[in-house]
């Protein structure tokens, strides 16, 4: 029964990821639950930021977006997320970035994620107690820019899951993030590219007794962005994004791109003190399609921004809560 309740659980961290249907096609990754992405401001835009990166959050989505930060930033959010037969689920967010004039940007960000609590049963069926499961990951970025419209990034990422008190249900890995920002000769234009969680494979003893390399959840982003409008009073902003786990590539270009998931959206922001956001959040293989939506505040350097989320049918609508600071 034991075995019984640490695969329930397993699965539930599973879940907790929007991509983690995309693993389904052989195994499932290794800490699936480092692809839950984090941001007001991102989610509202339909979870499509590796292309824009122009603030705090692209320690998440794509460091390279550091090298062009020109003031500290902090940021801070909070997610409630439920799911029937599981309380207490939410997830948090914090992250802070020093821009430097000689050495670039440095920054630290953390994510907690709180799974809940759920009953601990015997062969029988008797409840013998509550299981309680956390994932917690910090890790420290750098960008740089290399040119006037190239900048770089990387990160280092310690991750860790408890899936109960039990030996064995908790472990730690070391990753890495890579990305780039490039501002194209196009006006306004930007690519984006990110790798995340790169990092050796986990080796675990199946049921039968024989080792199985199980990969991270390698994930591979790119994006754009183009600014439409730009004056004293407007700012309007698009976005598109593509995401792949970096598993299981065999299938031919075809079916990897099936696999894909597909993101876009837009904001515009009015006299830099309100800003409104919709995006549209594709994902055929995990069956999370719905639109995304969202608003800003911000002023003295002081920000809010709020985001709903659709997460599909086991989580639905989410509500991120995002409170930042610029100085």
């Amino acid at each position: 029964m034991l075995l019984k309740n640490l695969m329930i659980i397993a699965l539930m961290s599973v879940c907790l990821s929007p991509l983690a249907v995309l693993a389904a096609t052989d195994d499932v990754p290794e800490m699936i639950w480092l692809t839950l992405d984090p941001g007001g401001r991102p989610g509202g835009m339909g979870r499509a930021f590796a292309g824009v990166a122009d603030d705090v959050n692209s320690t998440y989505w794509n460091p390279g977006g550091l090298g062009n930060m020109e003031m500290n930033e902090i940021t801070v959010m909070h997610e409630p997320r439920g799911v029937e037969g599981l309380d207490g689920m939410y997830y948090d967010y914090a992250a802070f970035a020093h821009p430097t004039e000689k050495y670039g940007t440095f920054a630290f960000s953390m994510v907690f994620l709180d799974a809940g609590t759920s009953d601990k049963t015997d062969e029988q069926g008797r409840v013998l107690g509550k299981i309680h499961s956390y994932f917690f990951a910090p890790w420290f970025s750098w960008g740089y820019p290399l040119l006037s419209s190239l900048s770089v990034g990387a990160s280092y990422r310690v991750a860790y899951q408890h899936l109960s008190d039990d030996p064995g249900a908790s472990d730690t890995a070391h990753l890495f993030d890579f990305g780039l920002l490039y501002k194209t000769p196009l006006p306004k234009l930007n690519v984006g590219v990110s790798f995340s969680n790169i990092g050796p494979s986990k080796t675990r003893v199946t049921s039968s007794n024989n080792e199985q390399k199980i990969p991270m959840p390698r994930m591979l982003r790119t994006g754009v962005s183009y600014k439409f409008l730009e004056d004293d009073l407007n700012d309007l902003l698009a976005t598109f994004e593509m995401s792949k786990l970096l598993m299981n590539l065999g299938d031919g270009f075809s079916e990897e791109m099936k696999q894909a998931v597909y993101s876009g959206g837009g904001e515009y922001w009015y006299a830099d003190i309100v800003a409104v956001r919709a995006g549209y959040y594709y994902d055929s293989t995990g069956e999370i399609t719905g639109i995304n939506l969202g608003f800003g505040v911000a002023y003295y350097g002081f920000s809010f921004d709020y985001a709903r989320v659709h997460e599909g049918d086991l989580f639905r609508d989410n509500h991120r809560f995002t409170v930042g600071y610029k100085f």
